[in-house]
């Protein structure tokens, strides 16, 4: 983060092993881009113990990701179902999440206020 001033990392669940890790992300508000459904076939984390909550109790901003749709044979709302489904997150928990996705963007703010709005309208 210091050396190339990252915003955004993509497969950042390490970073609950370590508190001081954890402390520095949601001090900077560094995204940690999480992709549910690589995980498990890689052996890295069991559906179940994906540590979305935990990466957001600590105030980080989480964002779904996709990996490789290709291999895992899931798209962006496979991730949304896994968290729901798997991880037991409700409508405002999964609209937390498409939320941190458009803040942590490159899109322009034209864009990201037009997201937002929908994401708003579907939420509330």
């Amino acid at each position: 983060m210091d050396l190339l001033g990252a915003t955004r990392i993509g497969h950042g669940t390490s970073a609950v092993t370590d508190q001081s890790v954890l402390a520095l992300l949601a001090e900077r508000q560094v995204a940690l881009e999480i992709c549910p459904t690589s995980y498990p076939p890689l052996g890295v984390h069991k559906p179940s113990d994906i540590p979305v909550r935990a990466v957001i109790d600590a105030g980080i901003p989480v964002t779904l990701g996709s990996d490789d749709p290709l291999v895992f044979g899931a798209g962006l709302a496979e991730q949304y179902v896994l968290c729901r489904d798997v991880l037991s997150l409700d409508d405002a928990w999964l609209a937390a999440l498409a939320r941190h996705s458009i803040v942590s963007s490159a899109a322009p703010a034209e864009t990201k206020r037009a997201l937002m709005d929908g994401v708003d309208a579907w939420s509330l």
